[in-house]
């Protein structure tokens, strides 16, 4: 099934909604962007998709600030989450690790990924391998002419996407409705599906590592799974969760962490055996979230660490 979805910020304010939705299978709005914008549009027509009962996302345009960023979006929606899909807007020049860290920022606040939307062309510069793991991916390309009608072309740029999961293409700036002229995506999910990405109940893939040992007489494999209760999970929330004793110590942890044992502890490892200079640069990179989660996670080097962040600064 193929999901006909527009998408619309304060550029398109004064657009009638309701005939929006009338004509589409659902809608996109824009709801903030980087450490301080709110779109004053958002409330007033996120209350009216989430109404209607269609399929709902919201945005948030990025501006390289992962976690700063992550905390303003849930700060201003939160009472939408789990109702549309959360998606990052990465369209202007930024760093891959800022990039993820807004999304495990995210996924650790709310429990659901996020869906990236990027150029086609810029998907490979901005998204890492992780975040490709972990989140669908909208993909925007304007074969030209420009649409101004629902397009029935196939998605021409699958060059550009490998390691991703593709759930929609903006193909268009153009498409005529309501008196003007929006953007509009093809989206390849199922009602169902997109309800899934918007309560985190999508199922993330399970990682499994096969190790083959040959003797004389036969061959055995020996297999360690992601265990369920871990799945979909972040780094940052299961070095968090180690850290708050959740898996307990030893062969347990090992047990509990399954395939993940080991780079978790290399985290861990790496945070007690790193100088607090190094620390404080990979804070500020937002690799070890913030509040209560950077203050477990870096335990003992904490207000070290701390000091040093508010000197660079």
């Amino acid at each position: 099934m193929t999901l006909k979805i527009p998408d619309i910020s304060h550029w398109q304010g004064g657009i009638n909604v309701q005939t929006v939705l009338a004509k589409s299978d659902g809608l996109i709005i824009k709801a903030t962007e980087s450490t301080n914008y709110k779109d004053a549009y958002f409330d007033t027509w996120a209350k009216k998709i989430v109404t209607s009962k269609k399929p709902f996302g919201f945005y948030h345009f990025f501006r390289g600030h992962g976690v700063t960023e992550a905390n303003w979006f849930y700060k201003n929606c939160k009472s939408y989450f789990k109702k549309g899909i959360p998606i990052l807007d990465v369209e202007v020049a930024c760093s891959k690790a800022q990039v993820q860290a807004f999304i495990d920022r995210i996924h650790t606040l709310t429990g659901v990924w996020c869906v990236v939307y990027a150029s086609a062309s810029f998907i490979n510069t901005y998204v890492n391998d992780y975040v490709k793991k972990r989140c669908g991916m909208w993909v925007a390309g304007y074969p030209s002419p420009p649409s101004t009608t629902w397009t029935t072309r196939s998605f021409p740029y699958s060059g550009y996407t490998k390691g991703c999961t593709v759930v929609g293409w903006q193909f268009t700036n153009k498409l005529n409705m309501a008196g003007k002229a929006i953007d509009a995506s093809l989206f390849y999910l199922t009602k169902e599906r997109w309800n899934e990405y918007a309560t985190g109940a999508k199922k993330g893939s399970t990682s499994t590592t096969k190790t083959t040992t040959t003797t004389t007489n036969k061959t055995t494999t020996n297999k360690t799974t992601t265990p369920s209760k871990i799945a979909g999970k972040s780094m940052l929330t299961l070095v968090y969760e180690t850290m708050l004793g959740e898996y307990g110590t030893g062969a347990t942890r090992k047990k509990e962490l399954g395939d993940k044992y080991d780079e978790v502890m290399k985290v861990i490892n790496h945070i007690s055996r790193c100088s607090v200079n190094t620390l404080a640069k990979e804070v500020i990179a937002g690799k070890y979230g913030d509040g209560n989660v950077r203050k477990t996670i870096l335990g003992a080097k904490y207000d070290a660490v701390q000091k040093k962040v508010n000197e660079l600064m």
